[in-house]
């Protein structure tokens, strides 16, 4: 041992330094996913939740450069629905716990038309992400536009449907959709 260190015995639980060795069992928030732990739940304004809920913007280049290379990009191609002679491109972009799918018309910007979420790294608010109380969504959101046992679904767009539904299990949400509107 080396003069002016301090000695310290090694055992299997020193209270101090590892909570989660107390006769509490766990330290606070070991195991609880993170939007419980920090417990905050702020408002969310439901009109635009289909362009605020996910953590990039919905388009290749947003996406790439929030989070990276995603693992695959399929692309298919049909003809444009409105102009004759035009090609639109259809992308479905993967990353693990995120599908993106988006619609190029030729000579256009990417416009996203669906979207999965079953990782919460991919939401804005931690609060409405997978794994969240389907309370704080509630709390969050206020009341849904639709709601049954296994979702809740806000569509608080004047106009056009963009739908935003939590799929529930147990009170908990396990994944989120967002249906955008493309005509």
């Amino acid at each position: 041992m080396r003069k002016g260190r301090p000695f310290f015995l090694a055992t299997p639980c020193v209270l101090l330094l590892f909570p989660a060795c107390s006769p509490g069992g766990a330290a606070p928030g070991a195991g609880t996913p993170a939007h419980e732990a920090d417990a905050v739940v702020e408002p969310v304004a439901c009109e635009g939740l289909e362009l605020s809920l996910l953590a990039a913007p919905p388009t290749r280049e947003g996406l790439r450069a929030a989070f990276g290379q995603p693992d695959s990009i399929a692309v298919t191609t049909e003809p444009n629905r409105h102009v004759d002679n035009v090609t639109d491109s259809l992308f479905v972009v993967r990353y693990p716990g995120l599908l993106v799918s988006m619609r190029k018309p030729g000579g256009g910007n990417d416009m996203a038309d669906h979207v999965e979420i079953t990782d919460g790294r991919f939401v804005r608010y931690s609060w409405l992400a997978p794994g969240a109380l389907a309370e704080n969504v509630r709390t969050s959101l206020g009341e849904p536009t639709g709601r049954d046992t296994a979702s809740m679904t806000y569509d608080c767009n004047l106009g056009a449907d963009q739908p935003v539904t939590f799929h529930l299990r147990d009170g908990r949400v396990t994944s989120v959709t967002i249906d955008y509107y493309v005509d």
